[in-house]
């Protein structure tokens, strides 16, 4: 096989610097609520794999790969979670030895570290060796980790922990107590209290299920004074297997492979979002890998949906309540084909258009980061960038006002933005007047047309969704026995502002007409 680099990795085809800050456009998309569900103290590589967006399909296919194999074999999952687990035991392990102010309580450790970590690695090879894999990451992984632990070095060592083991196994000592006095004796192997105790209640006892009890977990606690005191005085009483002790001990020293603790924090992405899949499914809420769209070939999602929605909707579940989380989120379709290029969204307010925006922004960081994305069914492009212009809440006083950060916001973004960008800009130039929002609009949407970046645009401005082959009108809906409800279906139709607001004021008597009745009638 060929061996792995030094910067072997199941969550990317290259090395990049890691990144560990969310970008910019998270707060817009609420892709922050996301990652609170997946990111967690001291894991690296879920940070890495969630906050990066891909510019490279090899990457995208790498993991979408790793995902198949998952969901293909539960088996396999459950070996990478008890790994990742044995994992965490194995730097417990290691900060307890440095940490060990005794000599002999840090050999023991190491040599428990030993043995934790071995189990770790021959465990997930074994798992790897097992399955029907066809990730050719998990292949390589699993080739490098047999021929890790097959090694001569490996060999020998496992030999001398074996040997550190029956010479453990041999020591016998006796703690003897005296008021205060504590004195440790080697022993010849005398019955202690265990024993005693065993046989007094050897009544209650089921030998079978004594001894098919798995051994108890070491514990992962540094030992206290009294405990050290106890281990510095066994020492000089067996000093020739001591010192083999330590011995083996040295021998193991950087045994721990960094590729194996790379893949170990990498895996851990994995695993934490196949537990929010997990939860959405459980809760009713689909989810799909998505197949690559190549430019020119168009983009769309079927019963697509904001999954920081879902996600707060089944917070929110009551769990005595009959119906799913899923029945109180409402999906969408989306479906561009050559020359389509910029989705304008209009329709009434609190209608879902600003939900249906952030869906389409984290449907294509999701895409990019290559994980199932929310939704039955999905071709997305991979962007190079997401840029995002929502509503700020605050304005620095002395700074140029709220349209004039808009526009610096939205210059800024035309600066970088490319063909391959996603942009997605929600009520952009609402604080100003209909004119301006108007010939601004024209501005900027022209301009991105031009680019040919991937664009949602959600206005009140209806003639904006008509600017262009390249532009699509949605519209936002509502039930046409009664208009006041809003059924936050995006539909694909012409906007008809001016008739949804006639419609309104007929319903509430406020047409001119209606007005006119009640003027006569007072």
């Amino acid at each position: 096989m060929t061996e792995p680099s030094p910067e072997f990795s199941v969550l990317f085809s290259t090395w990049p610097r890691p990144l560990t800050a969310a970008p910019d456009y998270f707060r817009d998309l609420n892709l922050d609520a996301v990652a609170r569900r997946l990111v967690r103290p001291g894991d690296p590589g879920p940070q890495a794999g969630y906050f990066a967006t891909l510019t490279d399909a090899e990457t995208v296919a790498l993991r979408q790969a790793v995902f198949r194999d998952l969901d293909d074999d539960p088996s396999l999952t459950t070996a990478i979670d008890r790994f990742c687990g044995t994992m965490d035991a194995v730097r417990a392990l290691a900060v307890l030895a440095a940490r060990a102010e005794s000599r002999w309580e840090r050999v023991g450790r190491n040599l428990q570290l030993c043995e934790v970590y071995l189990t770790a690695v021959d465990d997930l090879a074994g798992a790897l060796r097992d399955a029907d894999l066809r990730s050719p990451v998990l292949c390589a992984l699993g080739g490098y980790l047999t021929d890790l632990t097959g090694g001569p070095g490996v060999r020998r060592l496992r030999s001398r922990l074996d040997e550190a083991s029956r010479v453990r196994g041999r020591l016998r000592y006796g703690i003897f107590l005296k008021r205060d006095t504590v004195t440790v004796r080697r022993t010849a192997g005398d019955a202690g209290y265990l024993d005693d105790v065993r046989n007094v209640l050897r009544c209650f006892i089921d030998e079978q299920v004594v001894h098919d009890a798995p051994p108890p977990v070491a514990s992962l606690r540094p030992l206290n004074h009294v405990q050290r005191e106890i281990l510095d005085r066994v020492a000089p009483l067996f000093h020739d297997e001591m010192a083999l002790l330590a011995d083996v001990a040295g021998e193991a020293d950087g045994l721990v492979d960094d590729t194996v603790i790379r893949v170990d924090q990498e895996f851990r992405f994995y695993l934490r979002y196949r537990e929010l899949l997990a939860e959405l499914s459980a809760a009713g809420f689909p989810c799909c890998l998505p197949s690559p769209a190549e430019p020119g070939e168009g983009v769309g999602v079927t019963a697509g949906y904001d999954v920081a929605l879902a996600l707060a909707r089944i917070d929110d579940a009551d769990p005595a309540a009959a119906a799913a989380p899923a029945d109180a989120v409402v999906t969408n379709d989306v479906a561009l084909t050559p020359p389509e290029r910029v989705l304008v969204v209009s329709g009434p307010n609190q209608g879902g258009k600003t939900t249906f925006a952030r869906m389409v922004g984290q449907l294509h960081h999701l895409a990019a980061i290559g994980v199932p994305v929310p939704g039955t069914c999905a071709r997305l492009e991979l962007p190079d960038a997401i840029y995002t212009h929502f509503e700020r809440e605050e304005i620095p006083a002395g700074g140029p006002g709220k349209l004039g950060d808009e526009l610096l916001r939205v210059q800024a973004i035309l600066k970088r933005v490319t063909a391959a960008s996603v942009v997605i800009l929600n009520e952009t130039f609402g604080s100003t007047s209909l004119a301006d929002a108007r010939g601004l609009g024209r501005v900027v949407l022209a301009e991105l047309t031009a680019v040919g970046a991937l664009t949602v645009y959600v206005t009140f401005v209806d003639e904006l969704s008509r600017l262009s082959p390249a532009t699509v009108s949605l519209v936002s809906s509502v039930d046409p026995a009664d208009p006041v409800r809003r059924t936050f279906r995006i539909e694909r139709r012409s906007a008809d502002g001016r008739a949804y607001a006639q419609v309104l004021a007929e319903h509430y008597g406020l047409s001119a007409d209606g007005v006119r009745a009640q003027v006569r009638s007072c």
